[in-house]
């Protein structure tokens, strides 16, 4: 059956553009191709999120997440739980795991991730506290040129939480870290608001 005419023009007007949720997307191959790009995706020190989660060159500052998680709750294990029980719910994970490209996330159960995100979470928050509000006597475990790739690694490609971990981290805790994590982050945008 030859197609008319109408019926091209209907699919080129009934077109749609191709749905992707992905927020926080992998580095395309033909990026990864380009000689020495993996400055730009790839992390020194600190891994945030699951792209490189579980990396052995990066397992230092996976064990200073809870150290620094448990500074940042005051050693409050009420607080901790209702982080980790908001931060787990299953529409929470379901959204969380969404800005995440597709399959990225699946090696992970449930428990896991929230976990990653509440030590990623806080680690970011008590580093902002730490070095940019000018304690770094409270992170005597980082050295200088530590401090220099943990804030390049913090702003890297595919090394992300979402915001909303954050913010209802920030929110949980109730206290006034939304202008310092607001501050910290626009303080490194290099463009314009």
């Amino acid at each position: 059956m030859p197609i008319s005419s109408d019926m091209i023009i209907d699919s080129i007007t009934n077109a749609t553009p191709p749905l992707s949720t992905t927020r926080i997307p992998r580095v395309p191959e033909m990026v990864k191709e380009i000689h020495d790009c993996q400055k730009y995706y790839v992390p020194k020190v600190v891994s945030i999120g699951p792209y490189h989660f579980g990396t052995p060159k990066l397992e230092y500052f996976e064990k200073l997440k809870p150290i620094y998680t448990m500074k940042l709750v005051a050693g409050n294990r009420e607080i901790l739980r209702r982080l980790y029980e908001k931060l787990g719910e299953p529409g929470m994970v379901r959204d969380l795991r969404s800005f995440y490209e597709e399959n990225s996330t699946t090696t992970f159960n449930d428990e896991v991730f929230t976990k990653m995100m509440l030590l990623d979470s806080c680690f970011i928050l008590y580093y902002n506290q730490c070095i940019h509000d000018g304690k770094p006597e409270d992170c005597p475990e980082l050295k200088g040129h530590q401090v220099v790739f943990v804030h390049q690694d913090l702003f890297m490609l595919k090394n992300q939480i979402p915001f909303k971990v954050l913010n209802l981290v920030i929110s949980l805790m109730g206290d006034g870290r939304f202008d310092k994590i607001n501050s910290f982050i626009y303080g490194n945008i290099l463009a314009p608001r």
